[in-house]
């Protein structure tokens, strides 16, 4: 069956390697000129960089009007492309593109053909995963295939909605271009390229963290000696694929911990309380061994670990969701947190670059920094403060380490104002075009001292990352114990800690005490409340201590190293091994603060809890702890002062993490790939197109395809059916081949659209009924006109949720088209305006 899957559609795959690889070689002169101090020039993000130019320089030029929606203006965008790198890398000191070439060669041709290596392992995998399970039907899918299918086929950007006929996209859609564009470029359907997508985004971050992890151990090798720097490299290596297994193969420990006892009915009562685990609160009363017997989509369980109650005792609807790579590739949603995964990467490497370039930016290098830090805000808007904060701490650290006690001078001050501000204003003109359509849900911060992470829960998502980062803090606080700073730590993070722990308890009584009930009187009752309200508060507080002295705990050792008790001389001579360890430090700290932050803040959105916050923090703090838990084992390795018991015991904690973390993959794909898809009882053939499962009917399918044919690349608008977010039985037409339908899904549309919504949609759910459901041509015709609707669908749903007898009246006064069974679109095109 492999076999026959690589016959049919091998040549696809390939072709989509073959591009991602041509676009990444044309950005390797761009590459070395902005990665300079990286050991490896920043060559393993070549494809990662080369398809965010490409696709920047296309979108901007077709926003502003320039260019069409074109297969020739994708391919005019590359050689646009290629002229900047070019020209980008003669613009600086150095002018030896052949020097450069050789010399990164010569030093590191080792991970240059691993990088590769991974890249196509990676690829071709995922694909074959893919293959094995390529239903878009559940969950968000049919969202993202609407996206990728809206901007295949729209002749103009901003591309437009296609579950909102008449609007474009207001969204962060950056993603759904790349996809667009490869899709375009290799020629395939959006339900294919859909599929390979997932599968290439797996591999550029798996190749990413390799070289971001290979630049960062190497560097601090760049002071010993060229034998000595040459024996560490199998070691060196091997920490670089630990990064890439940390980060996109291992599971939490959910699975190990709660799942596995919770079906096999090993878990006891106090065990599941203990974990206090959403809908894993009481044994199991129907134990299964078989894991194809065990509870309908088990696996995704794991995303969804935390559970937050109200004030009223009750879980919440909307619960924190925790995911992690591998479950994202699993599920397969091509979400911005999932597509801005390799860009994420790529601003850890520019703020490792930072942290080690010496002397003063030029404006051309600070100019694609904002190019590319920037892109987070088109890709995942929630990425981009987080990396813009971290590639300003280490702009000032690497000037602080000049002047000593890493303070700094008025000039230093003045050069770092100006960095930052060049980087927020050059990001914001880069996407001034996105930020002047983009609607937002976001209403502002809001303070939390309602809901915590208790100690279990936090184990459950980061346990691999507590294991690991742990012993590698625990023994650099002891080795490191003459200098490090204990006492300025505590008082840092104590001035922190207790400010927000103040905040968020009066905006709390603030907003569920005087503002509902005691805004007009104050009464026995009252003060009775805001009493047991207040008690209720600090008992949560209390109960989630474990967890924040956890990450406090972290938090101390981190700045302690950072803020070492040195001399000065020390500073300003810092070697690169030490530059190293600090942005190792800095790195842990920034994720450490990404998990404390959700337990005393939030971003207001529609849901009112802090289930997103939890999510996007939490996602990019996975990244960062795959990456440096890897590091620091790295150190612990190389340090030949450390006891060989210490070594073993983190080697033993390496294995441990890997074994437990990599249960999950090994059943839940198997789960995914054979279980759910039948094919562990009868064949089922492999394919990435998985656009005819989409709509569970043939007919309705096949004359979708006919009215896609049939449109070509002219403007139309389609009217099908309104009903619930999440049902793939609404929205298809639209999903499937990108023509605007007049509604979609209306609940994701209010999210993307905040309070513009209401203005946007107006009558549209209720004039679709009317449309199908009145038995009067005089009822109809004026509300095809006003949405300048071409076609009426009626497939599979229209006839199940509308009077059937409404259907007349299109019958008597409607041409049929693209009839395909009881499938089949009215066209309105021979009435008159």
């Amino acid at each position: 069956m492999l076999v026959d899957w690589v016959v049919r559609e091998g040549s696809i795959v390939l072709s989509w390697w073959l591009v991602t690889t041509a676009i990444g070689i044309t950005t390797v002169p761009l590459c070395i000129r902005l990665f300079r101090s990286l050991p490896d020039y920043g060559i393993t993000l070549a494809r990662v960089i080369g398809l965010g130019l490409v696709c920047y320089i296309y979108w901007l030029l077709a926003t502003l009007g320039f260019l069409q929606n074109t297969l020739g203006n994708i391919l005019f965008s590359i050689t646009i492309s290629t002229l900047i790198s070019i020209i980008g890398y003669f613009t600086g000191s150095r002018s030896q593109l052949i020097d450069d070439l050789k010399h990164y060669w010569r030093h590191h041709k080792l991970q240059f053909v691993l990088s590769e290596l991974i890249f196509l392992i990676l690829f071709i995998g995922w694909a074959i995963v893919r293959a094995h399970q390529n239903e878009l039907r559940s969950t968000e899918k049919p969202m993202d295939l609407m996206f990728i299918s809206s901007i295949m086929r729209s002749n103009n950007f901003p591309p437009n909605d296609a579950w909102l006929s008449g609007y474009s996209i207001s969204y962060y859609y950056f993603g759904y271009i790349i996809a667009a564009v490869l899709s375009m470029l290799t020629n395939v359907s959006s339900p294919t390229g859909f599929n390979l997508y997932v599968s290439l985004v797996f591999a550029l971050v798996g190749s990413g963290v390799f070289g971001a992890t290979y630049n960062l151990i190497r560097k601090s090798t760049q002071d010993l000696s060229t034998e000595t720097a040459t024996r560490r490299n199998s070691v060196i290596v091997g920490c670089s694929i630990l990064a890439v297994i940390c980060t996109l193969i291992i599971g939490n420990f959910q699975f190990p911990l709660v799942e596995i006892p919770y079906e096999t009915g090993l878990a006891s009562d106090s065990y599941l309380s203990f974990w206090n685990t959403p809908e894993r609160l009481t044994p199991n009363n129907m134990p299964q061994r078989d894991i194809s017997t065990w509870d309908t989509w088990w696996w995704f369980r794991a995303s969804r670990i935390i559970n937050d109650i109200g004030l009223d005792g009750v879980a919440i609807g909307a619960q924190p969701i925790t995911e992690f790579p591998q479950f994202s590739f699993l599920l397969a949603d091509s979400h911005p947190h999932v597509m801005s995964l390799p860009f994420a990467i790529v601003a850890i490497s520019i703020a490792m670059s930072v942290i080690f370039s010496s002397g003063k930016l030029d404006n051309i290098v600070i100019t694609f920094f904002c190019l590319f830090v920037g892109l987070l805000i088109f890709l995942n808007t929630w990425d981009a403060p987080i990396y813009f904060g971290l590639v300003v701490v280490c702009d000032f650290l690497r000037r602080g380490w000049g002047n000593g006690r890493l303070t700094l001078t008025a000039s230093d001050a003045f050069e770092l104002t100006s960095f930052v501000f060049k980087l927020v204003l050059g990001s914001v003109i880069l996407y001034l075009p996105f930020l002047l359509t983009f609607r937002s849900q976001a209403a502002g911060i809001e303070f939390n001292s309602i809901y915590i992470t208790t100690m279990p829960q936090y184990f459950l998502i980061f346990g691999p990352f507590i294991i690991l980062l742990g012993i590698f803090l625990i023994v650099e606080a002891i080795y490191y114990r003459n200098i490090i700073n204990m006492k300025l730590s505590a008082k840092i993070l104590s001035i922190f800690f207790f400010s927000l722990i103040a905040l968020s308890t009066l905006f709390t009584m603030f907003k569920w005490v005087f503002d509902n009930e005691m805004s007009h009187t104050v009464s026995p009752d009252s003060i009775n409340r805001t009493i047991l309200i207040l008690a209720e508060l600090l008992g949560r507080r209390v109960s989630g201590i474990p967890t924040l002295l956890l990450i406090l705990g972290g938090l101390s050792i981190v700045i302690g190293l950072l803020l070492s008790k040195r001399h000065e001389n020390e500073y300003k001579k810092i070697s690169l091994y030490w530059r190293t360890k600090y942005f190792l430090y800095l790195l842990i700290g920034w994720a450490l603060l990404l998990t404390l932050l959700p337990e005393f803040i939030f971003l207001r959105d529609v849901f009112a809890t802090r289930m997103n916050t939890v999510f996007k923090f939490y996602y990019q703090a996975w990244l960062m702890f795959a990456i440096t838990s890897s590091v620091g084992f790295y150190f612990v390795l190389a340090n030949r002062e450390i006891r060989k018991r210490t070594v073993f015991i983190m080697t033993l904690a390496v294995c441990l993490v890997v074994l437990l973390g990599g249960l999950y993959p090994v059943f839940a794909i198997h789960v995914r790939s054979y279980i759910e898809t039948g094919r562990a009882v009868s064949n089922v053939t492999l394919t990435l197109d998985s656009g005819r499962g989409f709509t569970n009917n043939v007919d309705d399918y096949a004359a979708i395809q006919c009215l896609s044919d049939y449109v070509g690349r002219d403007e139309a608008v389609v009217v099908e059916a309104v009903g619930n977010s999440y049902d793939p039985g609404y929205g298809r037409v639209a999903a499937l081949t990108g023509i605007p339908i007049v509604m979609g899904w209306a609940g994701h549309e209010s999210q993307w659209r905040g309070n513009t919504y209401s203005e946007a949609a107006g009558n549209r759910v209720a004039d679709i009924a009317t449309l199908y459901n009145a038995l009067t041509w005089h009822e109809t015709e004026p509300i095809l006109r006003l949405y300048n609707i071409d076609f009426i669908f009626y497939g599979h749903t229209e006839r199940n949720i509308y009077d059937r007898a409404g259907e007349l009246k299109f019958r008597d006064n409607l041409e049929i088209v693209c009839q395909r069974g009881n499938s089949y679109f009215y066209s309105t095109q021979h009435l008159t305006s």
